[in-house]
């Protein structure tokens, strides 16, 4: 995560601290307003402190994980060190921080209601209204799982393409988990294609932040501890991207540089195109799939063959053909469900 957001995230759990202190000043109040109204991230950043505090305020953590806490980075003189002064306004946080951290994420500790799925079938494109009154367009086979908490708003995307249309709620962060990455927001439009081993996250209006790891627990951990917690792959943990900015996440090579994109480039599959850049034959398979009616398999040594361009979601077999064209692979029909991608040279 940006080091600029990093502190922007300390300041909101040092508020948070001082509001519940009990001894904060008609000044100090009016001080913690006009940080509030400085920049539309400490809202974001004080909504997560608020979710942080509320969910741990039920929970009885005792002294044995206490003391694990405080073993963690060498107890409250190194909290001390780091923060002088304000150290007394995080001390009683800090253990169950470190709690959490050790032993779960913080959504381990709530109790949630179970999730409400909303899914379409292959070739079909969707929207949904939610419970809160956001709104979804699903793309052809995909699934998301939803639950809204009075603290929260989590979606998970379980397969395919989902383009989010969110109700800015200032106290209720909406985030989206795929196992590949977590967006959170509070209100914003941005859209999320699963290809593959590959998330692609674009933007439409207001901001996200994309981590890498999804795990909310690593995240404070990364904050507290001002680490860089990037991927296995060393990546980096987060980006934040803005209005026509879009990145990519791969199980294998974790977030790429964020770039710009065109208004008219933006989750364009809601008009039945599908758009690929340098994709593979496996990423583009698996992307048709939810759109053929005869499933398609690929021959394993084609499998990482790249291609360029973009294709009518109604017109398989035109896509198909131009897959033969294209690319050294040719079509074997099997009976009247299984279409196989093939080299020419068997």
């Amino acid at each position: 995560m940006s080091a600029e957001f990093d502190k922007i995230r300390e300041d909101a759990h040092l508020w948070r601290a001082r509001l519940d202190d009990g001894a904060c000043s008609a000044g100090e109040r009016a001080e913690f307003d006009r940080w509030m109204a400085a920049d539309p991230r400490h809202a974001e950043a004080f909504a997560e402190s608020e979710i942080l505090w509320k969910a741990l305020s039920t929970v009885d953590f005792d002294a044995s994980l206490k003391g694990a806490a405080a073993n963690e980075r060498g107890s409250l003189a190194w909290l001390r060190e780091r923060f002088g002064h304000r150290a007394r306004y995080i001390a009683a946080a800090a253990a169950v921080v470190f709690a959490m951290v050790v032993y779960a994420p913080i959504v381990s500790l709530m109790s949630k209601p179970d999730p409400l799925v909303y899914e379409t079938a292959i070739g079909q494109i969707q929207s949904f209204e939610l419970d809160d009154g956001s709104t979804v367009t699903l793309g052809a086979k995909s699934r998301i799982d939803v639950v809204m908490t009075e603290i929260g708003r989590e979606v998970q995307l379980r397969a395919g393409d989902a383009y989010f249309d969110v109700k800015t709620e200032k106290a209720r962060p909406f985030i989206v988990t795929t196992g590949l990455a977590e967006v959170r927001v509070t209100g914003t439009s941005f859209d999320l294609q699963r290809q593959g081993d590959t998330l692609h996250v674009a933007v439409a209006e207001g901001t996200v932040e994309v981590f890498k790891p999804s795990d909310y627990a690593r995240m404070i951990k990364a904050w507290l501890f001002n680490d860089k917690q990037g991927g296995d792959d060393g990546s980096e943990a987060s980006v934040r991207l803005a209005a026509l900015e879009a990145v990519k996440v791969s199980r294998s090579s974790g977030l790429a540089n964020p770039k710009r994109i065109r208004a008219t480039d933006l989750a364009v599959w809601r008009n039945g195109q599908l758009v690929y850049l340098h994709a593979s034959l496996a990423e583009i398979i698996d992307d048709v799939n939810r759109y053929a009616a005869q499933p398609i398999e690929i021959a394993p040594d084609v499998r990482e063959l790249k291609l360029s361009g973009t294709f009518n979601a109604n017109d398989i077999e035109g896509l198909l053909a131009t897959l033969e064209a294209a690319l050294p692979v040719r079509l074997i029909r099997k009976g009247e469900t299984r279409i196989l991608v093939s080299t020419k040279s068997t």
